[in-house]
Order: structure tokens, then sequence, then C-alpha cells
């Protein structure tokens, strides 16, 4: 499918003196020409000075406008920007090539009666007591132990590190740890457990087919106390009784597990119509795809392999958002000033944030665009749910 368009842009001499006078007069404002203040030279003698660079962008001007009067009229989905791939030149005419990329032209189909899976997870006491223990170790407090060390103890520990010949690889390492399994290697483990503050031990560890010499010192043991899960505990949390947080914390998480319900159904839906519905997208789009991908996940190095291995991945990404696109113009979905308005408060809420600056900034940075996208989205994604036919699974 065609994600990328050609055309021919004629362009005759009259139409090109006109514009090489109104990029000249521009130049004029600022041309700096001897024998003439700044500015004041004459239009004829700014032509003359500054001659290919003022029909260069006469032409590119000419070009742009003419480009978009074709897409305007033809209903085409422009990718910025245009490309002159070729300048012929006729007589005292211009023959433009240019070339630029396209949202190709495609329907949506498959989605009445798609059978999609709605798995709906029913939350049971032990997820409000696993939370609950949550809560508890939030209200930790550690106290000073001189007894050895023991599963649950918050150890601090300094050390340095040897290679085999005694050199040393890491000096002054500090390190804070809750002492477990889970949180400790084996070799560790074993060797830490029962040592006291103020001890020393030497661990042998074999890291990559070398071993290694730490040297470490425990600084310090403190043993950690978790409040009784009661009526006292809730009040920590602005609640008269446990069961009151009891119910509090169950809605939450019933809350919760309903939008995960939503969201795997909602891609679920996409996954299958993007089988059904095969169709290109520009490389731009994936290539600006990978970068946001790049700063969502903080990448720093081996930027290059992780383009081409998340290439695919933000392809379908694209595809997705292209699909919900034309969805959205299929049904004819249209947004309010009202909703956008909405949107825009809320967030102005999370950031703390008078309403009408924030929406001012928004709109200067074309974000209430993305805005009004979004919600366009979620309204296909809204009438999609209603067409296919969904098998509700209870786990």
């Amino acid at each position: 499918m065609e994600t990328k368009k050609e055309l021919l842009i004629k362009i005759n001499k009259e139409e090109l003196e006109n514009k090489i006078k109104e990029v000249a007069m521009e130049y004029a404002k600022t041309a700096q020409i001897k024998g003439f203040r700044p500015g004041k030279a004459p239009l004829d003698v700014v032509i003359a000075k500054y001659k290919d660079e003022i029909e260069n962008d006469a032409i590119e001007k000419i070009t742009e406008d003419k480009v978009f009067e074709i897409i305007k009229k033809e209903n085409i989905k422009m990718i910025p920007p245009v490309y002159i791939k070729e300048k012929i030149k006729e007589g005292e005419d211009f023959n433009i090539k240019v070339e630029f990329e396209i949202i190709p032209d495609f329907d949506v189909f498959g989605y009445q009666n798609l059978k999609v899976q709605r798995k709906i997870r029913r939350i049971g006491p032990q997820d409000v007591e696993e939370k609950l223990r949550y809560y508890q170790e939030t209200l930790a407090e550690f106290y000073p132990k001189d007894e050895g060390i023991e599963d649950g103890d918050f150890v601090y520990v300094k050390y340095n590190v040897f290679d085999e010949k005694g050199n040393l690889v890491l000096s002054n390492k500090e390190e804070r740890f809750t002492f477990d399994s889970r949180n400790v290697t084996e070799i560790f483990y074993e060797n830490l457990k029962g040592k006291k503050k103020g001890e020393s031990i030497e661990i042998i560890s074999k890291e990559n087919d070398k071993n290694f010499i730490y040297k470490i010192k425990i600084i310090d043991v403190r043993r950690k106390v978790l409040p009784e899960i009661d009526n006292e505990f809730a009040k920590s949390f602005d609640f008269d009784t446990l069961e009151e947080f009891k119910n509090k914390i169950e809605k939450e998480l019933q809350e919760e597990a309903s939008k995960i319900s939503e969201r795997e159904m909602e891609n679920e839906i996409l996954r299958k119509l993007l089988e059904i519905n095969e169709f290109d997208v520009p490389n731009s789009l994936i290539e600006n795809e990978i970068d946001v991908m790049i700063d969502e996940y903080k990448i720093k190095e081996n930027i290059r392999e992780f383009r081409e291995k998340f290439r695919e991945i933000a392809r379908e990404r694209v595809r997705a958002r292209l699909l919900l696109d034309k969805m959205a113009e299929k049904i004819g979905a249209k947004v309010s000033q009202e909703e956008i308005d909405e949107e825009v408060k809320k967030m102005a809420r999370e950031y703390n944030a008078d309403f009408l600056g924030f929406k001012a900034n928004l709109k200067k940075r074309g974000i209430l665009e993305l805005i009004e996208k979004n919600i366009l989205r979620r309204k296909a994604m809204e009438f999609l749910k209603t067409q296919v036919k969904q098998e509700v699974i209870i786990e």
C-alpha cells in the first residue's frame, strides 16, 4: 500500500517573478549591502546580490503552496516535510518533482461479531490480605539489634572487592538491604546469616568464571517491627475500623482489576483487527514512535540495536492508532470543546496548575490537537466494543 507520493509541480515565468519580488522584499528588510544602510537597499540591488538564494526560496514557497493546494483538493493525508527531488528548467519555466509521505487510505472491516474474551478476575480475601501486608510494611519501624542477622532484618554493610591476585577492584562500596533469600544471593545469605554488628567477614564469590574476594564490614543491623493489623492500624490510614479499611481495599482492587480487564480486551480487539486489516505505515511515523519508546524506556546505550529490535513493535503501535483514527472517521465521531476542556482540567489538577494558563501552554505546544485525537480514538474503541462479541470469563 502506497505510503509515499510524488507530484510534478509546474511553475511558469510570471508566477516565479511575482514570488521573487515577495521574497526579495523580505530579504531587503535585513540585507546589508555596501553603500546602503541596513534594510535600505533598492529591491533590484537586493535581487542582483542574492539572485540564486531568492530564486530558490521563491521556487520552494510556490512548490509548497501548490502541494498543499493539491493535497487539500484530493484529500491526501500528507506527513511533512515535502522533499524536492528534481528541479528541471524548461526555458523560463520550471518543472519540480517532489516527494512526501502520506497516510495510506484504507477501510476497517471485520469488527462486527469479532469474538474476543473479557476476563474478569474476582478479588478474594487473600488479595485484600496481601494489600494489607503491603500497607503494614509502610509503617514498619527498625530498632538497633545486637543479636545475629536473621531473615527480615535491615542490614547496612561496607565492603571492598579484590580479584584473585589481590588487586583492588571496588573500594568503599555501601549496601543497605532487607536480609532474606530473595534479596541476597545464596553464598552471601549463608555467610551473613547469624553475623553481628561490627563483625568483618570474607566471602569468595565466583562470577563469570572468575573468583572475587569480598571483604565485608557489618556496620549496622536493625530489627524490623511491624504493627498489628487491627483497628488501631486502620486508624493510621484514616479509617475507624479494620473492616472499613478492608472494604475500601477490596473496592479499589476490584476497580483496578476491571480496568485491567478492559485494557486486555481492548488490546485483543486491536490485535485481531490489525491481523485482519493489513496496511503499511509511513517509515517516518515508525521512526518517531521508536524515538518515543527510547525516551519512554530511558534507553541510553545500544540505541541502534534497540531501534532494530523494537521496530516491529513500534510499527504495530502506529498501525493501532491509525486504525482507530480511521474508525473514528468512519463512524463520524466528533469532539466538543467541552470534552477537550474536561481533559485539560484533569491534567491541570494533576499538575496543580491554573486551568486557563495550562490550556494556553498546551495550545502553544500543539498538544490540544493530540488531546482531541486521543478522545476520538477512545470513541472509536467504545464503538468497536459495542460491535464485537464478548465471551466473559470469570477467573
